[in-house]
C-alpha cells in the first residue's frame, strides 16, 4: 500500500511538472507569434542588430558593458514589439563566472526606432542570488533558467486578454521606457528633453559617452609652495554630454618612519571651470615634506548613474618629486 502511494505521488509530481513546462512553452510560442506578426521579417534582423551592438560596446570598453567583456551573455530569444513597431523590450542575460561570484543578472534591454533607425540601450537589472534557485551557489545559472526568470519578471505583462478572452498587446507594458518625470520637466535625467524621441536619442548618446577614459600620462599636475606649505593638485575632469562626470579624490600621505597608517586621508571633490575645460583642483595645507615619504592619489570617475564601484586612477609618488617642483607627474 505504501509503495502504491509513493508511486502515485511520484507520477503526480511528474504530471504537474509536465503541465508547467507545457504552459511555459505555450507562453513562449504565444509571445513570439504575436511579436513576429508585427515585426515580420525584421524580427531576426533586429535581434542580430541588438546582439552586434552589445558586442561593439563591450569591445570598445564602454563602462556600462564591462561585465559583457569578460562574462558569458546572450540576448533572450523573446522580443516584445509594440503595435506601432517603434519600440521593443528584450532581456540581456549575463552569467558571472568569476571565482567569488554567487549571483547572475538579467537586464532590461530596450530598442526604439527613431527616424527609421533602431537604437538600443539598457534599462534596470535584476541581481539573481543563486541560492534562491539552486543548491550550488558557485555554478552560474543556466541560460534556460535565466530565460525562465526573464519570462516571469520582464515579459510577463506583455500580453493581456481582452473582453473576448483573446490575447492582445498591453500598451502599458512600454510606458516605463519613456521615464517621463512626474514632477518637473524632462524625461529621467534629461531635463531638457521635450519628447520621448529626444530622450531615447539622449540615452543612446549617453551610452557611448559613458566610455571610461582614465587620466592620461602627464595630465596630473602637482606643485608645492614652501612658504605656505601647501600642495596643489590639478587634473582635467571628464565630461559626458552636458554634465561633468561625478568624481571623488582620496589621497593618503605615509610617514617616513614606516608607519602603516596614513598621515592624512582626504576625501574631496572640487570642480573649477576654465577656458581650457573643466579642471579638478585640490589644495592640502600644513604639509611638512620632512614627515612624509609617499603621497598616494586616487581619482574616481563615476560615469554611470548609481555606480557604486567606479574605476580609479591611482598614482603613488615620492613627496620629493612634488617639493622639487616637478609639476607634471606621469602615471
Amino acid at each position: 500500500m505504501l509503495n502504491r502511494v509513493i508511486k502515485i505521488s511520484f507520477l503526480l509530481l511528474i504530471l504537474v511538472q509536465c503541465i508547467s513546462c507545457n504552459r511555459k512553452e505555450d507562453e513562449d510560442k504565444r509571445v513570439k507569434s504575436i511579436s513576429r506578426k508585427i515585426s515580420g521579417l525584421w524580427y531576426d534582423s533586429i535581434y542580430n542588430r541588438a546582439n552586434d551592438s552589445i558586442k561593439i560596446w563591450a569591445s570598445n570598453q564602454l563602462y556600462g558593458y564591462r561585465g559583457e567583456r569578460v562574462f558569458p551573455w546572450r540576448i533572450d530569444s523573446i522580443i516584445c514589439f509594440n503595435r506601432e513597431f517603434t519600440k521593443c523590450v528584450m532581456a540581456l542575460e549575463v552569467k558571472c563566472t568569476a571565482k567569488d561570484c554567487v549571483q547572475d543578472e538579467v537586464k532590461y534591454f530596450f530598442g526604439v526606432k527613431v527616424n527609421s533607425k533602431w537604437f538600443f540601450f539598457t534599462g534596470a537589472s535584476f541581481a539573481l542570488p543563486r541560492e534562491l534557485y539552486q543548491d550550488d551557489v558557485h555554478t552560474p545559472l543556466s541560460f534556460e533558467k535565466l530565460h525562465s526568470i526573464a519570462m516571469e519578471n520582464i515579459f510577463r505583462r506583455y500580453l493581456i486578454k481582452d473582453n473576448m478572452g483573446e490575447w492582445q498587446i498591453n500598451d502599458k507594458f512600454f510606458v516605463s521606457m519613456a521615464n517621463k518625470n512626474a514632477s518637473g520637466p524632462g524625461y529621467g535625467p534629461c531635463r531638457n528633453c521635450k519628447s520621448e524621441e529626444e530622450y531615447f536619442l539622449y540615452l543612446a548618446k549617453e551610452n557611448w559617452l559613458s566610455k571610461f577614459e582614465p587620466l592620461k600620462e602627464n595630465e596630473l599636475e602637482a606643485s608645492y609652495d614652501k612658504q605656505s606649505k601647501k600642495i596643489k593638485l590639478r587634473f582635467p575632469l571628464r565630461s559626458f554630454s552636458d554634465h561633468i562626470a561625478p568624481f571623488k579624490v582620496v589621497t593618503k600621505m605615509y610617514r617616513k618612519d614606516g608607519s602603516k597608517e596614513p598621515v592624512i586621508n582626504y576625501i574631496q571633490s572640487i570642480a573649477k571651470f576654465e577656458e581650457t575645460g573643466s579642471i579638478g583642483e585640490m589644495t592640502f595645507e600644513d604639509i611638512n615634506p620632512d614627515d612624509v615619504l609617499t603621497f598616494e592619489i586616487r581619482v574616481y570617475f563615476t560615469t554611470v548613474v548609481g555606480d557604486r564601484n567606479p574605476k580609479p586612477l591611482i598614482v603613488t609618488m615620492p613627496i620629493k618629486n612634488i617639493v622639487s617642483q616637478k609639476k607634471r607627474i606621469g602615471i
